[in-house]
């Protein structure tokens, strides 16, 4: 067990507690946090659901280890700031709550529930995730935290809003009972022990149209104070958190001043004044720590911002007095933050920098260490390990203030993992993710393929710590930059498209596939695996490359005795000595998060739809982010991205239909100026189709939208097999130029439709109805009208979710919609 509780910790600490430089108040404020022994673990449903200002308070006021359970990573979302959806989207999420905790001081978990979208109630959530396995995860990061105190965000009667939400909270109230069950999930208990936390309380909230949460069953708790170390309020630290959430547009004002929180008592010890009455945070709960608390008060007591070296001594002490303590669990916590502290009061700095930033099983790597020691004391430098490859004894020692230069060259094991999320390495299913090893669930940054384990020795005091292997570089703009280093198959296949979509009168179609090797290939040949009903010409394609691009164009071309409608699936692969490379490297890079990568099985879906369109050149308005303009050629159009620039300068007349990327008038305050421009385009024979917008008290339309008045609500149909039911069936746009059928509804992924409409003006025509079981009939789901010779459409269908995914239905319904031109 005491083996389990070092690997879980040290996959906390990488790269977020080793910071190394910090200031001499961050440094005392982390020596305060010595004295207390105390944790409290928040549990939600997904990104951007904590309260940043309690945890902040909890992590830097209280001291307490404070966690945040998010059940999920944020998958099913919209994204703001690009087109990553689904599990690229949940990758972001982990890297803004990752910044979000870098900021407010606590640690972020997950379970391997996957965010499927809207959920309506619970029941519906649970029909979607294993309601087990989540319950499972929940408990195992209870049991390895082991908190005093769980404080969930929402309660259990619904009005959280969210089927995720409730589903949070009525989990928690079974976590806190199975965690200290030694008959539940018995299989964890040969890496932890049983729990019991002293009380699980509901945090009280006010916010959107959810209601106030106030009154004699609350407890309050000001959480407004202000942290001289940090110089900050804690409104003001949370507003910092919370504002790491970009991919869903949360940044928050800072808040100064009294700030009330309140609680109700759930689970547990009762609750008469405070929600941390009977909760004993300091060393006095241990029978055999007296000393320890005593050595730790004078450390507190006698540091010196000037000269922060002089307490390593005293942390030493501390760190072996603390062998002798008969609690496993705190024994592990604070000789890690120890050893944290003696590392920042030392100024040492250690770090493995590579050559390149890539690098491929079964090659050679150079790697350049740094080390330098910006103090009086002993700091010697005994090891460097990387991962199982490379081991190298030093027992050097650092002279204050010189910097030590170390380079060697290491062979990449080729059994070592591409670089890859470790939850993202099985295919989830709807609702859940499959990670096969135990000690991996709960924990939230995707694990390193190359880290470096130091072993260092601090005035005798000998401990090891790990930090994954980087590549650096200087921007003109931003300055050093880092990234970690990434292992990879030698070529990454990256087809154009996604789906091939071939229409009614199509029976061939180009497929370009670009090939970029990262690597020098004397000899390579592009082949596909072989596909029932399709002819692929020329078979092979033979190549080589020198780091560099290679693009490739291939005729598919159904067969003659083929089905007029088929659905397949295209395998492309490279063939380099006999070995088959069939992976795509995919990247994630913004600016506020770390570079993500992901290396994926290469698939292109090729639908034969029995589907017409009319129309050639398309317009297109980006929004929030969405893929809509490759599915607008597959459809044979040309597409002409249009920006303001175009909007006030150039003619429209020329295109057949304009579609409005997702959120557009969420994201683009200039659209208002714009609208004369779009209704004469309108007015004069030309198509508009505007997709989703919010309206809400994170984003609001500013601007008129169509050339009648209608108002955006939060309606939503989240089953994706939900009933579409036809107003009028003779509607022109369910029959030109394809006629709609109930099966062209069968087969969505994720969700119908969100963010419908009502108050429509009669000028329009409603083209649909429908809602989840149990709820009110919606009838705003697509409205369309003609305005003088052309179309307007307005539809909160969620085609951004369809047309990726290649649905044929959703293909074969917006051909209609785009094609209602002149």
């Amino acid at each position: 067990m005491k083996i389990f509780f070092k690997y879980f910790f040290l996959a906390l600490f990488i790269g977020n507690s080793f910071a190394f430089a910090q200031s001499a108040s961050e440094i005392q404020l982390k020596l305060q946090k010595l004295k207390v022994t105390a944790s409290a673990l928040y549990i939600a449903a997904h990104p951007d659901d904590e309260n940043t200002r309690l945890l902040s308070y909890l992590a830097n006021e209280k001291k307490w280890r404070t966690g945040y359970l998010s059940l999920t990573r944020g998958d099913g979302g919209q994204n703001l700031i690009g087109t990553e959806q689904s599990e690229k989207l949940g990758m972001i999420r982990t890297q803004e709550l990752l910044a979000a905790r870098r900021v407010d001081g606590a640690e972020q978990f997950f379970t391997r529930a996957f965010d499927f979208g809207f959920s309506k109630n619970p029941q519906e959530t649970f029909s979607k995730w294993n309601r087990d396995s989540v319950l499972a995860d929940m408990v195992w990061v209870i049991r390895n935290f082991k908190p005093d105190l769980i404080i969930t965000r929402f309660p259990t009667d619904g009005s959280g809003g969210h089927g995720h939400h409730t589903a949070s909270a009525i989990l928690a109230e079974e976590a806190i009972y199975a965690a200290a069950d030694p008959n539940k999930y018995t299989e964890q208990l040969k890496y932890v022990t049983v729990w019991k936390a002293k009380r699980l309380v509901w945090n009280g909230f006010n916010f959107g149209s959810m209601p106030q949460s106030d009154g004699k069953d609350f407890t309050k708790l000001d959480i407004g104070a202000y942290n001289p170390l940090l110089g900050k309020s804690y409104g003001e630290i949370a507003s910092a958190s919370r504002s790491q959430h970009k991919s869903q547009g949360f940044g928050v004002p800072m808040q100064r001043g009294v700030s009330k929180e309140t609680f109700k008592y759930i689970k547990g010890d009762s609750v008469r004044v405070d929600i941390f009455e009977g909760i004993n945070d300091s060393w006095s709960r241990f029978s055999d720590a007296k000393k320890i608390e005593k050595l730790i008060n004078t450390c507190v007591s006698k540091f010196n911002s000037n000269n922060p070296t002089a307490s390593i001594a005293e942390l030493i002490t501390i760190h072996n007095e603390l062998e002798k303590i008969d609690n496993e669990y705190w024994k592990n916590q604070k000789q890690k933050e120890i050893q944290d502290l003696i590392i920042s009061c030392s100024g040492l700095f250690i770090e493995s920098y590579a050559a390149e930033y890539i690098t491929h099983p079964k090659y050679d790597l150079k790697v350049n260490v740094q080390a330098i020691n910006r103090s009086t004391a002993n700091v010697k430098l005994l090891s460097l390990k990387i991962n199982s490859i490379y081991d190298s004894t030093f027992s050097k020692t650092l002279e204050n203030n010189l910097l030590f230069n170390y380079s060697t060259k290491i062979n990449v094991n080729e059994k070592l993992s591409y670089s890859n999320p470790y939850w993202l390495l099985q295919k989830p299913s709807s609702g859940l993710f499959h990670v096969s090893d135990q000690k991996l669930i709960g924990i939230a940054n995707p694990i390193a393929p190359l880290d470096v384990t130091y072993t260092i020795d601090v005035n005798g005091l000998v401990f090891t710590f790990t930090k994954s292997l980087k590549y650096k570089w200087t921007d003109p703009v931003r300055g050093e930059l880092n990234r970690e280093v990434e292992v990879l198959p030698v070529v990454s296949i990256e087809p154009q498209q996604r789906n091939v979509i071939l229409t009614k009168n199509e029976k061939s179609k180009y497929v370009n596939i670009s090939v970029k090797a990262f690597a020098k290939v004397d000899r390579a040949e592009l082949k596909f695996k072989s596909v029932k009903g399709l002819t692929i010409t020329p078979a092979s394609i033979e190549f080589s490359s020198k780091e560099n691009n290679s693009n490739f164009n291939f005729q598919i071309q159904i067969q003659a005795e083929s089905d007029a409608s088929m659905s397949v699936e295209l395998e492309p692969y490279v063939l380099i000595d006999n070995k088959q490379f069939n992976s795509k490297v995919e990247r994630i890079e913004y600016e506020h998060i770390p570079i993500q990568t992901q290396v994926v099985p290469v698939k292109i879906k090729v639908e034969k739809i029995d589907l017409l369109v009319k129309g050639k050149r398309a317009g297109y308005i980006n929004g929030a982010g969405d893929d809509i303009p490759e599915a607008l050629k597959q459809l044979g159009f040309e597409v002409i991205n249009i920006d303001d620039n175009y909007l006030r300068t150039k003619s429209l007349k020329d295109l057949d239909v304009i579609v409005a990327g997702v959120r557009l008038y969420n994201t683009n305050n200039e659209m208002q100026s714009h609208y004369e421009t779009l209704m004469n385009y309108v007015k004069e024979g030309g198509n508009y189709v505007v997709q989703y917008n919010t309206n809400n008290f994170i984003s609001s339309i500013s601007s008129k939208v169509g050339p009648y008045n209608f108002t955006v609500t939060r309606d939503r149909i989240t089953d994706e097999d939900a009933e579409m039911k036809v107003i009028n069936a003779t509607d022109k746009i369910l029959n030109y130029p394809n006629i709609i059928q109930a099966s062209d509804y069968d087969n969505w992924v994720q969700e119908r439709g969100l963010y419908f409409l009502s108050k429509v003006d009669d000028n329009y025509r409603k083209v649909f109805k429908g809602n989840d079981p149990n709820e009110k009939e919606s009838d705003g789901i697509l409205i369309t009208c003609q305005y003088g010779k052309g179309t307007f459409t307005y539809t909160g269908i969620a085609f951004f979710r369809q047309l990726p995914a290649g649905v044929p239905g959703a293909y074969k319904l917006f051909a209609n919609i785009v094609s209602q031109s002149r």
